[in-house]
């Protein structure tokens, strides 16, 4: 309990030790502040979150992007959290875009460019282990600097992405942008960020084609049928034309067309085709007509020859249908065989999870649509990306073969694998193992640990984590890191001979904080005391025992007044206890002593300061060598100094 109570006092003093940095400037309306470090007078923002992740602002206090804030500093106050990040000069995105809808212009490559940084921002987010997600992000929390830099900001919504978790457990985010999952029907993961991005391109882009279709994919309902990751929208933002093809701009002319539905595209065309055809029997009818005008006109066999035309006609009009619907089916198979040729033609060229999932996407689409063959296309094609993902996993390339994996996931139950084949998903779990495998063999058990973990079920993983974990404390040990190997090795008591290992790093530990033991010293002594672990008894009597730091320098120096100051720590003691701090001054010159006792007792890491001054001009006492002992109640010394006066003045 008291332990814990001196944990929450540092806690405290720590938080003081923050704010005592920066000074207010400015404070906004919007309640952040604007302040200054008054170390190095640079100026940042402070801001105080009610919502909040902390391992958020951890991880991106460690990882810098030129696309995100830089978080200087960040502190728990009371059930707040105060962050201090950078100060960023510039524009939101809703200003902006404002701005825009009032006159001012903000150029199609301009917003191009916009949208591809916030993409990469978006990737650097999601790159997190675990994944951060923003779950906020709307053109008011997007940021252009002065220099056009795009930041993502406002973290109060963001949170690392659990692996397995239903639903969110708080529902966040702003009405209208928010994705369906966020409102309690699923869990987020990367693709409630993807939603949003669909929602700021539909703003950013409502006229162009090409945007529509984007946002289309990136807003559906159902997110496993949304973009798998950010940096598939990014590419897909890359190619955006700036104008639509003829015959988009002569759709949008008809009432009722969107050029971003799939079947409104198809619809449209196919009617187009339809209408060329009628037009062409038309011209031909029309023609055939005429000659048989020319033909009436010159009075031979009219009326015979008018009954023949006509019957003539109904002929050619029913080979004519008969054509058009030979034509059709025979178009509509050379569309599809072209489409197929160019989509594996772009896989072998580049063999991309983006350029895989386009065809899958491309075959399911017409099989559902009962297009000749592509029910048996989607099979082959996904039999060659699978072999092709193997090569790669063969090859020791994990993570394309791992993505490759996850696209062809989506599509497991449509293809029906052989019953000898290996599900995606224990090929999935394959990779995991042997990315882990390999972080192990190269000595980074940390991450390979963590691995293991998320695999625990998978073959040995389980052991293989405890085995991380054992060769990652044994490390620590070596650093003379001996809290963290403690806690690694409690993690897997009774693998190999962890716990007589454990307890080792605490003796070795005791022995090193003996002089100055803090309150981890004294939880372990006692723990190596009651097992009787070598002479921890002996140990434990020097962490008990008083111990002074001795500190002296100038007080103060007015004309002939001279003032000295010494200052006592004390460490060590028991664990609870107190002692009023005695000093002695001897003069070595003299051989006059003096004494003073602190009127208050003191604990261990408490500081008492006493001073010594003289009014002469006879000597200097910064010129003579002085011995200042310390002692306890009990009248033990537990601290001595010999020297010569410093003119410097004390630290604090």
């Amino acid at each position: 309990m008291k332990e814990t109570m001196s944990e929450e006092r540092m806690t405290e003093l720590e938080k003081i030790c923050e704010q005592a940095l920066y000074e207010d400037v400015q404070t906004q309306d919007d309640g952040r502040a604007i302040v200054r470090d008054m170390a190095s007078g640079k100026l940042f923002y402070r801001k105080r979150l009610v919502i909040y992740k902390t391992e958020v602002f951890a991880w991106l206090k460690t990882h810098r992007s030129r696309y995100v804030p830089k978080i200087e500093s960040f502190w728990q106050d009371g059930d707040d959290l105060v962050v201090i990040e950078e100060f960023i000069q510039g524009e939101t995105l809703e200003q902006i875009l404002e701005e825009a809808e009032h006159g001012e212009e903000l150029p199609f490559q301009e917003r191009i460019r916009i949208l591809e940084e916030l993409c990469n921002g978006l990737s650097f987010l999601h790159s997190a282990d675990p994944p951060i997600i923003h779950r906020d992000l709307k053109a008011s929390n997007i940021m252009l600097t002065e220099d056009g830099v795009v930041k993502i900001i406002d973290y109060d919504a963001a949170k690392l992405y659990v692996e397995g978790q239903k639903r969110d457990t708080q529902l966040i985010g702003t009405q209208e942008i928010a994705a369906p999952e966020q409102y309690g029907f699923a869990a987020s993961d990367s693709r409630t960020d993807i939603y949003a991005l669909g929602k700021l391109i539909e703003r950013m882009l409502p006229d162009n084609v090409d945007a529509k279709q984007i946002a289309a994919k990136a807003t559906r309902i159902d997110p496993d049928r949304r973009y798998t990751s950010v940096e598939y929208v990014r590419d897909a933002i890359h190619k955006i034309h700036e104008q639509p093809s003829r015959i988009d701009r002569l759709l949008n002319r008809f009432p009722g067309y969107d050029a971003a539905n799939r079947k409104h595209r198809f619809v449209a065309r196919f009617f187009l085709i339809q209408l060329c055809l009628l037009l062409m029997i038309a011209v031909g009818i029309c023609c055939g007509e005429y000659r048989l005008y020319v033909r009436s006109k010159q009075g031979a066999l009219s009326n015979t020859a008018q009954t023949l035309t006509e019957k003539n006609s109904a002929q050619v009009q029913t080979g004519n249908n008969t054509a058009q619907t030979v034509t059709e089916s025979r178009d509509q198979k050379d569309e599809f065989s072209e489409k197929s040729e160019e989509y594996e033609r772009r896989f072998r060229e580049n063999a991309t999870p983006g350029n895989a999932t386009s065809a899958l996407t491309f075959y399911f689409e017409k099989k559902k649509e009962g297009v000749e063959g592509a029910d048996e296309q989607l099979k082959t094609f996904y039999s060659n990306v699978l072999r092709y993902a193997d090569e790669q996993r063969d090859a020791g390339e994990y993570i394309s073969a791992e993505k490759l994996y996850k696209v062809l996931l989506d599509y497991e139950d449509d293809v029906q694998l052989e019953e000898s084949e290996t599900p995606i998903t224990e090929r999935i779990l394959e990779i995991s193992y042997l990315k882990a495998q390999d972080k192990m063999d190269s000595g980074d058990y940390v991450k390979s640990r963590a691995e293991f973990i998320e695999i625990s079920g998978y073959k040995n993983a389980a052991e293989l984590a405890d085995e991380c974990a054992y060769m990652e404390a044994q490390r620590l040990v070596s650093d003379e890191k001996y809290k963290e190997a403690v806690s690694l090795f409690s993690e897997i008591a009774g693998y190999k001979d962890a716990d007589e290992r454990c307890l080792r790093a605490k003796y070795d530990y005791c022995c090193l904080m003996a002089e100055s033991p803090d309150d981890t010293a004294y939880a372990y002594i006692e723990d190596l005391v009651e097992v009787d672990y070598n002479d921890s008894v002996a140990v434990r009597s020097a962490i008990y025992s008083w111990r002074a730091e001795i500190e002296t320098g100038l007080n103060y120096l007015v004309g002939a007044e001279q003032s000295a100051a010494i200052r006592a720590t004390l460490f060590g003691g028991p664990p609870d206890g107190t002692t009023h701090i005695q000093f002695e001054l001897i003069d070595l010159a003299t051989g006059d002593t003096y004494n003073w006792t602190s009127e208050d007792v003191y604990h261990r890491g408490e500081s008492n300061t006493a001073s010594y001054q003289v009014s002469s001009l006879q000597e200097s006492i910064f010129d003579k060598e002085y011995t200042v002992n310390i002692y306890n109640d009990d009248g033990d010394q537990i601290g001595s100094w010999t020297g010569v006066f410093s003119k410097d003045f004390l630290k604090d």
